[in-house]
């Protein structure tokens, strides 16, 4: 039985690439190019990748690799009936039916190698023959090797992005909230700035309330020391001055009656005369007798 050489040379299941990018008219294009080619190595391969990527750059679509190419057409002459379907899709039925065009074109040139070779390959040993089948095999694994290498390499950096876009987010959410606690800070600042500015304002106004209140009590002082001081000059000649008060004369040269020395009654506490003239044209409180030197005088003496 001959072995005929192949793209894929290895009988693990394929994989699911039903969804790796590819819609169904890209499906189509891919498979109609490879029918146009049959290719069986890598030259050929990149006429297939010419021909899909003129389809892919009249209908706005994404232009694709040489590798992404081979593992799609892979995924479709391979991909298996889908359960509870009847049939599967029409560009998966000509996918197989290409690959088996690829397979019968193989094993034409080389049965026309051999023929040309003629005796030559007859006198290839079994050894030669077994290294042959083993690189081919090697070449496929490591080509697939590389395409899953790919893969991950796609989805390596898709995943990057969204890790980028997600931290994007995170940083505009930061950032807000950091403004929105400076807002904050500068309210409760202001805040308490009016609070200051009022305890202050408080302040202030006791200070002048106060004031108020001593200038207040100073002012009756004053009165009733003029009150005083106008009842003790307005006596009637008889009593302090008068024939009736036995002691020493008060009045002065001329008739006028001298400065009385005697303590007066400011309230319930003696004051000098010379004292509460004082306090009647001075903003202080006049200075209290001692006790020991207050005189008490009565108008009815004889």
């Amino acid at each position: 039985m001959e072995d005929f050489p192949s793209i894929w040379n290895f009988r693990s299941d394929p994989p699911d690439f039903r969804f790796s990018g590819y819609s169904n008219a890209d499906q189509i294009a891919l498979v109609d190019a490879v029918r146009q080619v049959l290719p069986l190595g890598a030259n050929e391969w990149a006429k297939v990748q010419a021909i899909y990527n003129s389809y892919a750059s009249q209908n706005g679509r994404s232009l694709q690799e040489v590798d992404s190419l081979k593992t799609k057409f892979k995924g479709l002459h391979e991909q298996r009936k889908p359960t509870g379907k009847t049939n599967p899709p029409d560009w998966v039925r000509d996918a197989k039916a290409v690959y088996l065009d690829i397979q019968a074109r193989a094993h034409n040139i080389t049965v026309v190698d051999r023929l040309n070779r003629g005796d030559e390959d007859e006198e290839e040993s079994d050894d030669e023959s077994d290294a042959r089948d083993k690189r081919e095999r090697e070449q496929n694994m490591t080509n697939l090797y590389a395409i899953q290498l790919q893969d991950a390499h796609t989805t390596i950096h898709r995943l990057e992005q969204e890790i980028a876009r997600l931290q994007d987010g995170v940083n505009i959410q930061l950032i807000r909230l950091q403004d929105k606690h400076t807002r904050v800070q500068a309210k409760l600042q202001k805040t308490k700035d009016k609070l200051d500015q009022a305890q202050r304002d408080l302040y202030q106004q006791t200070s002048e309330n106060t004031n108020l209140r001593s200038k207040l009590e100073i002012m009756q002082l004053r009165m009733e020391v003029r009150g005083g001081t106008m009842i003790h000059h307005q006596q009637p000649q008889g009593g302090f001055y008068g024939s009736g008060f036995s002691g020493p004369s008060r009045m002065g040269t001329g008739g006028f009656p001298s400065q009385s020395t005697e303590p007066r009654y400011m309230g319930s506490e003696a004051v000098l005369p010379s004292e509460a003239n004082e306090a009647m044209g001075q903003d202080v409180l006049p200075q209290v007798c001692p006790p020991h030197e207050v005189v008490l005088l009565s108008p009815l003496q004889s």
